[in-house]
Order: C-alpha cells, then sequence, then structure tokens
C-alpha cells in the first residue's frame, strides 16, 4: 500500500468514518437544541442519521452525474429539514405532509 506509514493520511480516514461523522453532526444538533435554535422536541439521532444519509447520498450522486449540483440541491434539503426542526413561533404550524410521515 503506497500510503503505509503515513499517519496523516491515516487519521484523515478515520475522521471520515460514518460513526466520526454521524457524531459530530449529534453534537452540533445538541447544541442547536440547548442554544435554541432548534426545538427540545427534535429527535436528534433521527436527524443525525438523514443528514448523515443526505450526504452519503449526495457524493453517490455528484460521481454518477460529474456533477456538484447534487452538493447544492442536498445543501438546501438539509437546510429546509432543520428549519422545520427549529422553534416555531406559531404552534400550530405543522411540517408538509411529505416531511411528517
Amino acid at each position: 500500500m503506497a500510503d503505509a506509514g503515513r499517519p496523516d493520511l491515516d487519521e484523515r480516514r478515520r475522521s471520515r468514518r460514518p460513526g466520526r461523522i454521524q457524531a459530530e453532526i449529534v453534537r452540533v444538533l445538541t447544541e442547536g437544541v440547548a442554544c435554541g435554535e432548534l426545538s427540545p422536541d427534535v429527535g436528534i439521532d433521527s436527524l443525525a442519521v438523514s443528514i448523515l444519509a443526505i450526504r452519503q447520498g449526495t457524493h453517490v450522486l455528484a460521481r454518477l452525474r460529474g456533477s456538484q449540483e447534487p452538493f447544492r440541491q442536498a445543501g438546501r434539503g438539509i437546510a429546509q429539514l432543520l428549519a422545520l426542526a427549529s422553534p416555531r413561533e406559531d404552534s400550530a404550524q405543522a411540517a408538509p405532509a411529505s416531511l411528517a410521515d
């Protein structure tokens, strides 16, 4: 293996593992709840898995299409998910039916 003995590459690979990335997403979402940016009712673990799945799928789509557009679209989609997880001024508002399932 050409990279043997390169601890910097080994560390980068370890830091990109899905379990580690998911833990970081959970940490950030937990901070969001603590700061009041996200609703305390949000399912942090479920949302973290969803964000990670979007990220992983985006890599596949971008490679297949040879385009960065999937990253832009995924970023907008994640922003929409986070907006739905934000505290609501009007508690009567509900998530769109397509996202509430």
